[in-house]
């Protein structure tokens, strides 16, 4: 598929964003893109960029053969704090202690915690 510049950034980023810590290959966004390696760095230097401005993570580019980018995120230690403290009320409801001080979670993946909640306390952990 051949996109603009723009189109393939957005794309980009949010390939990066579904898959963080995951080497992925340059080939792949080469491949998808039906782009040159050079067009495809200099896009992810833009994307580095901008995510570094914005404390969203850090975008690192390996060279070689098994090379490629891997998005890591960060967090900023507010934004963590924010998220644990949510956590800790949600799971401090009194009708979640259980015998022997263990606490029911098992509704979790249900209507209280959605799946973007699991993956912001999967940050800051």
């Amino acid at each position: 598929m051949k996109l603009k510049r723009s189109e393939r950034i957005v794309v980009m980023t949010e390939y990066l964003l579904n898959n963080p810590n995951k080497l992925i290959p340059l080939t792949y966004f080469v491949t998808k893109f039906n782009q040159a390696k050079s067009s495809i760095s200099e896009d992810i230097h833009i994307i580095k960029t901008g995510f570094k401005e914005e404390n969203i993570g850090e975008v690192k580019t390996l060279a070689g053969v098994s090379g490629g980018v891997i998005f890591t995120p960060t967090l900023v230690e507010e934004d963590a704090r924010k998220i644990l403290d949510d956590f800790i009320e949600k799971i401090s409801e009194g009708d979640r202690l259980l015998a022997g001080g263990y606490i029911f979670m098992s509704d979790s993946r249900e209507s209280k915690f959605n799946e973007q909640t699991w993956k912001s306390y999967s940050y800051c952990v």
